[in-house]
């Protein structure tokens, strides 16, 4: 079975304070968190807007793995073309 979604990000245009503080080991298990930093309107592109974000990894023990501000070129809403994903195993989507 197959679902339809949407893809919001329209291109990825850089990652900056790239950061690395703890190790990360196999089998170790990955949270993210992100934040909002800035929005702003396109001036090239009437259907999408840049967001800045900041993101912090975390392992399964809360010690923090990676932090890094990216920023995104990303669709409004109702202008991200409609792309088919595949499901995961339980039928349930990805």
């Amino acid at each position: 079975m197959r679902s339809l979604a949407l893809q919001n990000v329209f291109a990825n245009l850089g990652w900056d304070e790239v950061r690395l503080p703890a190790p990360v080991f196999k089998g170790d298990t990955i949270y993210s968190r992100s934040e909002v930093l800035e929005k702003r309107e396109s001036r090239s592109r009437p259907d999408v807007g840049i967001v800045t974000a900041e993101s912090k990894g975390y392992n399964q023990d809360g010690k923090t793995v990676i932090t890094f501000v990216r920023t995104v070129m990303v669709y409004k809403r109702d202008h991200a073309p409609k792309v088919r994903r595949a499901t995961d195993t339980d039928g349930q989507g990805v």
